[in-house]
């Protein structure tokens, strides 16, 4: 189960260690943390909330949690990791979040080693991704601590009155397809379903959609979520009807069938406005 979870992790942590990579030696401190509680239970730092929040010492923050070969990892690096991986992932259970972690870590400084040792810091192009890399760090922080001082919550709440308070959501259509390589397929295939035949099975059989495997059902969707084509016929339609006349649109042609329409409620106030200023 875990793992399945832990699949998230791999944009964060691609590292595919290499045979000469294991050479490096890795050392663990002995338990889960130096600074651990008595009990998993209440972690040094939260893996629950939104916002993660690494501890506030910077003695707790320069704790080393492992080394390899000579070089520490730290429980600051250890937080800083954990607040970029999902909030799904963010909210697995500390005992067993940490180790995965730190061993992400380990992998990722043994490669560094292997980079290092190799020269390719010295790599112009490599150079100039590490600048790159660091300037989009400095400007990401300094929009952040601009944010937290210029955005309110009265500002974001005048917004969402402005914009969405009071005011329907966006209409949409339950909507299914069936795509096909040309016109005169397509026009066949609506005298089938004019006929009695049924969407979903011929969707199943025939459509070259993406949506062909769950009988071309594309669930509810909003005109801007459609392509402009596809779009100006579906919301033409009535519900229940099979448009009688193919779309051409992305170099296939479309057959579209409109189950439903509805107007989506109006969106309620994130819940990340009401805590903005209590994070």
């Amino acid at each position: 189960m875990f793992k399945r979870r832990l699949a998230v992790l791999v944009p964060l942590f691609s590292l595919v260690l290499m045979p000469e990579a294991t050479l490096a030696q890795s050392t663990r401190k002995s338990g889960i943390s130096p600074v651990a509680p008595p009990t998993t239970k209440a972690p040094v730092f939260d893996t629950t909330s939104p916002v993660y929040n690494p501890p506030s010492t910077k003695k707790a923050a320069d704790t080393v949690v492992a080394e390899v070969d000579g070089r520490s990892i730290t429980l600051g690096e250890v937080a800083d990791a954990i607040s970029s991986l999902p909030l799904g992932v963010q909210r697995t259970p500390y005992d067993e979040l940490f180790p995965v972690v730190v061993d992400r870590l380990i992998a990722r400084q043994a490669l560094v080693i292997k980079a290092t040792q190799q020269g390719l810091e010295n790599d112009t192009a490599v150079k100039r991704r590490l600048k790159a890399a660091r300037d989009d760090i400095l400007a990401a922080e300094y929009l952040k601590a601009h944010a937290a001082q210029e955005i309110t919550e009265k500002a974001l709440l005048a917004r969402y009155a402005q914009q969405y308070a009071g005011k329907p959501g966006a209409e949409e259509l339950n909507l299914r397809v069936i795509a096909l390589p040309t016109e005169a397929a397509a026009k066949a295939m609506i005298k089938q379903l004019q006929g009695g035949a049924d969407f979903a099975t011929l969707a199943r059989q025939s459509s070259e959609d993406q949506t062909a495997s769950s009988g071309g059902e594309l669930c509810w969707v909003t005109r801007a979520e459609l392509n402009p084509e596809l779009a100006g016929a579906a919301f033409a339609s009535l519900p229940g009807e099979v448009i009688p006349a193919p779309v051409q649109s992305s170099g296939k042609w479309f057959v579209l069938k409109v189950e439903e329409r509805r107007t989506r409620p109006t969106p309620p106030i994130p819940p990340y406005v009401l805590t903005w200023r209590r994070r």
